[in-house]
């Protein structure tokens, strides 16, 4: 499975063995910004930077798990969730690292130098 998003865009989930796009998750948006799978390969997060700016969770019936509100949503060069499904880590063209804590709902933002454009969670988290 492959899961999409963009500019114009809604996040889609696509069958690589027959090109078919499986699923289309929510409305359509000006611009999802993020999607990741959850390690368990059940769930997936999305993000938008449309006027209500939410993080949201779905399973992959398209259902809606959780949306979560919160400020701007810059163009994200790349995501991870963690292994222990507790954490989403972002990183920002605009020198931002940024750590999503879904029980809690709260952000850390980590200012870097330089522009980020990938970032990889170790096994072991």
């Amino acid at each position: 499975m492959l899961l999409t998003c963009g500019n114009h865009e809604v996040l889609k989930l696509w069958d690589v063995e027959t090109g078919n796009c499986k699923h289309t998750f929510g409305e359509r948006t000006p611009v999802v910004t993020l999607c990741a799978w959850f390690p368990d390969s059940k769930r997936l997060v999305s993000g938008s930077s449309d006027p209500k700016n939410c993080i949201y969770t779905w399973d992959l019936n398209g259902n809606e798990l959780e949306a979560w509100k919160r400020g701007r949503l810059p163009k994200v060069s790349d995501r991870a969730v963690t292994l222990d499904g507790d954490h989403l880590i972002s990183v920002f063209h605009e020198k931002e690292i940024r750590i999503y804590k879904f029980r809690t709902k709260s952000e850390q933002i980590i200012s870097e130098e330089n522009a980020i454009t990938s970032l990889f969670v170790s096994r072991d988290g």
